[in-house]
C-alpha cells in the first residue's frame, strides 16, 4: 500500500512540472569576472563574495528572466546578475540572485540556499531548499558594466522602490493548511506598506472549517532605521507548540492523506510585540529582541472514542489518526515577557543557524510563575568532496514552578523517533538531536527524480516534566532521490525497527 502510495505521488509531481514548458539556461560557465566595488555592509556582501570567490556558474545581466529548466543538473552555485530567475533544477549549491526575484517551481532541488539579494524568493511547496531561503528586499547590489569587461556591484538600499501593497499569494490568498483539529483553514492576509514601506499592515481573516470559525488578525511591521524594527501581532488562532516537528504544508499533506497530524493544539485570543536589533559582521548575524506576549487561551478537548472529525483518505476514523485524542490545556489568562536572539555564523565552510527564547511567565492559571527557554541551532559543514554533516537540534528547558499545559511539548513518532508512539513522551522539558552524514552522488541519473543521495542518521532524544527521562536512540540510513527519500530506523535500547517512505522535505 505504501509503495503504491509513493509511486502516485511520484506519478502526481511529474505531472506538476510537466506544465508551463520555459527555455532552457545553457550550462557553460561564462568567463566573466565580477567585482564588488562597493560592499556596503553586513552579512550579505559577506555571503556573495565568498561565492564569488567559489567555484560557481555565473548568468549575466540580461532583459529576460534568467531559468534554470527542468531536467538540469547545475553541480555548483548558481550566481544571478541583475535579472528575475526560476528554478526547476537540481543544484548542488547556493543559487543566488543579485538585483532580481528567485522564484522555485515544482521539483526544484537546491542542495545550498535560495537566496534572493534586492528581491524575495518565491517559495514553492513542492521545491526543496536543503540550507534556507535568504530575501534582501530592501538592499541590493546594483549591477554595471565594468570598463575593461565583465561587471561592477555597488551596494545600494531599495526602500523607495517598494510598492505600496502586495498580496502573499492571489488576492491575499495564503497558502491553505489542514489539520484534525480545524479541518481546513483558508486565510486571507494582504500586506499594505505605507511610507515607503517603513510601516506596513497585514489585516487577516482565517476561517476554519470543522470549527466553523473566523479567527480576525492583524501584523504590523515598523521600521525604525535600517537595523532596528518593531513587530506586532494580535487576533484570534489555534495554537502549537509542536510546529517544529513538520512545517504546515507537510503536515497538511500528512493530515489530508493518511491522518497523520503531528500536532496538539489549543485555541485563544494573543497579542505580542517584539523589538528588534540587528547586529552584521562579515561572517555573522545577530538579531537580539525583547518582547512581550498576552493570552486567553481554550482547550480544544477530544477524548478518547470521539465519533466525528475531519476527513482523511486514510485513518479518519482511526484513534491514531484523525480522531486522536486533543489533551486539555489550563484555561485562562498568561501574561509573560520574552528575551530572544537570532543568529546565523558562517566561518570559513561553517555554516551555524541559530533561535533561543526565554518566555517569563508572570501571570499564569493558578497563579504560576515560570520560565521556559526554547533553542533551535543547524550546523552544517563539508567533509570530504561534496559529502557533509548536518545537525539539527531541538531543546525546551523550563524553570521556576508548575508549567501551565499549553506550553507542554511532545516527541515520538514520524518526525522525531519513530520506533517510539506517536506523541509517547509529554512534559516541560525536551531534547531532540538530529545527526546525518550526507553522501550525494553523480550517478545513476533517475528519470524524473535525478541522483540519489545517501544519508548515515544519528537521533537522540526524550521528553518529561520536571526533567528529562533516559535519553533513547535510533540509528539507521536514508535513501533519497528528488523529493522521494526512503528512511530505516534501529532503537538499540528497545530493539525496535521502522521503515518510512516520505517526501526529502521532511525531517
Amino acid at each position: 500500500m505504501i509503495a503504491r502510495i509513493a509511486s502516485r505521488a511520484a506519478l502526481g509531481l511529474a505531472l506538476l512540472t510537466a506544465f508551463a514548458p520555459v527555455p532552457a539556461l545553457r550550462a557553460q560557465q561564462p568567463a566573466v569576472p565580477v567585482t564588488i566595488v562597493d560592499a556596503g555592509p553586513g552579512f550579505m556582501a559577506r555571503l556573495l563574495q565568498a561565492a564569488l570567490a567559489a567555484p560557481h556558474q555565473l548568468v549575466p545581466s540580461g532583459d529576460t528572466t534568467a531559468v534554470l529548466p527542468r531536467g538540469a543538473f547545475f553541480p555548483r552555485t548558481v550566481i544571478v546578475l541583475g535579472r528575475d530567475a526560476t528554478v526547476a533544477s537540481r543544484v548542488r549549491g547556493d543559487v543566488i540572485v543579485v538585483d532580481g526575484d528567485l522564484y522555485l517551481r515544482p521539483g526544484a532541488t537546491i542542495e545550498g540556499r535560495a537566496v534572493a539579494i534586492g528581491g524575495l524568493v518565491v517559495n514553492s511547496s513542492l521545491a526543496s531548499v536543503r540550507d534556507g531561503r535568504l530575501s534582501y528586499p530592501d538592499e541590493t547590489f546594483l549591477v554595471t558594466a565594468a570598463p575593461g569587461g565583465g561587471y561592477e556591484l555597488r551596494y545600494r538600499e531599495l526602500r523607495t522602490a517598494t510598492p505600496r501593497s502586495r498580496f502573499p499569494l492571489f488576492a491575499g490568498l495564503s497558502i491553505p493548511t489542514y489539520d484534525r483539529i480545524n479541518g481546513l483553514s483558508l486565510a486571507v492576509a494582504p500586506v499594505f506598506a505605507f511610507d515607503t514601506a517603513r510601516l506596513e499592515l497585514q489585516p487577516g481573516l482565517t476561517y476554519r472549517s470543522h470549527l466553523g470559525a473566523i479567527d480576525p488578525s492583524l501584523g504590523a511591521r515598523l521600521q525604525l532605521g535600517r537595523r532596528l524594527r518593531t513587530e506586532l501581532w494580535a487576533g484570534r488562532s489555534t495554537f502549537t507548540n509542536d510546529a517544529w516537528i513538520y512545517g504546515d504544508v507537510l503536515n497538511s499533506a500528512n493530515a489530508l492523506v493518511f491522518g497523520r497530524d503531528m500536532r496538539n493544539y489549543h485555541r485563544g485570543a494573543r497579542v505580542e510585540a517584539r523589538l528588534l536589533r540587528r547586529f552584521e559582521g562579515a561572517r555573522w548575524e545577530h538579531e537580539p529582541y525583547v518582547g512581550a506576549r498576552w493570552e486567553r487561551a481554550e482547550s480544544v478537548v477530544r477524548d478518547i472514542g470521539a465519533t466525528g472529525g475531519p476527513w482523511s483518505l486514510f485513518g479518519r476514523s482511526s484513534e491514531k489518526g484523525m480522531r486522536r485524542p486533543n489533551p486539555a490545556i489550563d484555561d485562562g489568562r498568561l501574561g509573560s515577557a520574552l528575551v530572544g536572539t537570532r543568529l546565523r555564523w558562517e566561518p570559513g565552510d561553517i555554516r551555524a543557524l541559530g533561535t533561543l527564547e526565554s518566555e517569563l511567565g508572570f501571570s499564569a492559571p493558578g497563579d504560576r510563575r515560570f520560565v521556559q527557554t526554547t533553542a533551535d541551532v543547524r550546523v552544517e559543514f563539508p567533509t570530504f568532496g561534496t559529502q557533509s554533516v548536518r545537525i539539527e537540534a531541538h531543546g525546551v528547558a523550563t524553570s521556576g514552578g508548575e508549567t501551565p499545559r499549553q506550553r507542554f511539548v511532545h516527541l515520538g513518532g514520524s518526525g522525531t523517533l519513530r520506533t517510539l508512539d506517536l506523541f509517547e513522551q509529554r512534559g516541560d522539558q525536551l531534547l531532540f538531536i538530529d545527526s546525518r552524514y550526507i553522501v550525494p552522488f553523480d550517478r545513476p541519473r533517475l528519470p524524473l527524480l535525478g541522483t540519489p543521495t545517501l544519508t548515515l542518521r544519528h537521533l537522540v532524544g526524550a521528553a518529561g516534566e520536571d526533567r528529562l527521562p533516559g535519553l533513547e536512540q535510533e540509528v539507521g540510513v536514508r535513501l533519497g532521490a528528488g523529493l522521494l527519500r526512503a528512511d530505516l530506523l534501529y532503537n538499540p535500547g528497545r530493539d525496535a525497527m521502522r521503515v518510512g517512505i516520505g517526501f526529502s522535505f521532511t525531517r
